[in-house]
């Protein structure tokens, strides 16, 4: 039987999390240790061999058999070696293993149920691993990927890992090049003492999933007459607190963000304004053409994102989020973007009006707080209005019942 093999040192004890110390780590046949690293920390990686294997500890002296599969050890809770950090080095362990087209490696990580499920499609182990195995093979380039957003759950005997994720394909043959963006949920579970990933799932994230979604919901709710499947029935007439805000303003130049199918660019249009109207659905800029051609109204209406697009300077006097997916927060990532208030000081006249109306947190989890809205705008703009009221929400209330909203205006100093 192979002798234990010491890997590291006791000043490496507080960065490893090893009592006493030392990593032992087992001896395959031809005597070598295999102690392999995942990002900053040492995880612990046994070696296949014919019958078991012997972890010595030092400073019991105490002698255990472990089995030979090779997978990260259930620690003692009191050393607490697998807290979210760990989970979330293991994750990017199984990902540099495909990426990278390493079969082996990618084994070692996954239980003999495993399952990836790529956008609705199922693939087990062994499917998955002759992937990796035969993009090997061919000398294909290693991919690549960010990833951002993560979160760790941990139980007893599983774990789950959820991240957004973006992809880099380098040019290979008739595949796809470029970025991907997705959401990755990874789940392990605690097999005899083995942490092991019984399943990869991963849906399209980004803009693109996005745009799909908002398409969809657009397509399938009559222009906002009937509810839709996902729940988001809207609201077809101009948002009312809207109309309040600017029934005594003299008409210029107006920016709707997440116009939607255009209910309100189609509003202020009627009343005078030159209307610009941005959103990411294709289908609800085509009922806004559309209903703008019948109606006989001018109105511009751009497929773009608020995060990116750049607002000018100077140039609108009332720039609208009437339920607008969290808009005007700052948050990278999202649909608003870090700069978002910065674009709104450089991109409005003086004495120009934002206009928002969405819900409260308390009514959705990615609602406005009480003040928020005047903290954010408490430098260069002066607050109009900032109130929680009980009313029916635009969005999402087929059954017309009130609930907390938040309704802001300011104007621009």
């Amino acid at each position: 039987m192979a002798a234990p093999h010491v890997c590291g040192s006791p000043k490496d004890s507080r960065s490893l999390g090893i009592v006493g110390g030392v990593r032992w780590c087992p001896l395959g046949a031809n005597g070598k240790g295999t102690c392999s690293r995942l990002g900053h920390a040492w995880v612990q990686r046994g070696v296949r061999t014919a019958g078991a294997c012997t972890l010595g500890i030092l400073a019991a002296g105490a002698v255990s058999s472990c089995n030979t599969r090779s997978a990260h050890r259930v620690p003692d809770a009191a050393h607490g070696i697998l807290d979210e950090d760990a989970f979330k080095r293991m994750a990017h362990a199984l990902f540099d293993a495909y990426d990278r087209a390493d079969p082996d490696r990618f084994a070692e990580e996954v239980g003999p149920a495993f399952v990836l499920i790529d956008d609705g499609r199922a693939d087990d182990r062994g499917a998955v691993i002759g992937e990796i195995r035969a993009r090997r093979d061919r000398h294909a380039p290693n991919r690549s990927r960010t990833t951002k957003n993560e979160k760790v759950w941990m139980g007893k005997s599983s774990a789950v890992f959820f991240g957004e994720t973006i992809e880099h394909f380098l040019p290979d043959g008739p595949r796809i090049v470029g970025d991907v963006d997705g959401y990755v949920t990874l789940v392990w579970t605690n097999d005899a003492g083995l942490w092991k990933v019984a399943s990869w799932q991963w849906i399209q994230g980004g803009l693109e999933a996005d745009r799909a979604a908002w398409n969809a919901t657009y397509a399938d709710s009559l222009a906002g007459r009937a509810p839709t499947a996902s729940g988001r029935w809207y609201n077809p007439e101009p948002n009312m607190f809207l109309v309040e805000m600017v029934r005594a303003r003299k008409p210029g130049f107006a920016l709707d963000v997440a116009m939607g199918q255009g209910r309100n660019a189609l509003y202020l249009a009627s009343e005078g304004w030159h209307v610009t109207g941005i959103d990411i659905s294709d289908e609800a800029l085509r009922e806004a053409r559309q209903a703008a051609f019948e109606r006989q109204l001018q109105i511009d209406v751009q497929n773009v994102e608020a995060a990116t697009w750049e607002f000018g300077t100077a140039r609108w006097d009332l720039v609208t989020f009437i339920y607008a997916a969290g808009c005007p927060r700052p948050s990278e990532g999202e649909a608003c973007g870090v700069r978002i208030i910065e674009k709104l000081r450089r991109g409005m006249k003086q004495g120009g009006l934002v206009v928002v109306e969405g819900p409260h947190k308390d009514a959705r989890p990615w609602g406005f707080s009480d003040g928020e809205l005047s903290t954010l705008f408490k430098e260069g703009f002066t607050v109009m209005r900032d109130e929680v009221v009980d009313d029916v929400s635009d969005w999402g209330n087929q059954a017309g019942i009130r609930q907390k909203l938040v309704r802001f205006a300011a104007t621009r100093d």
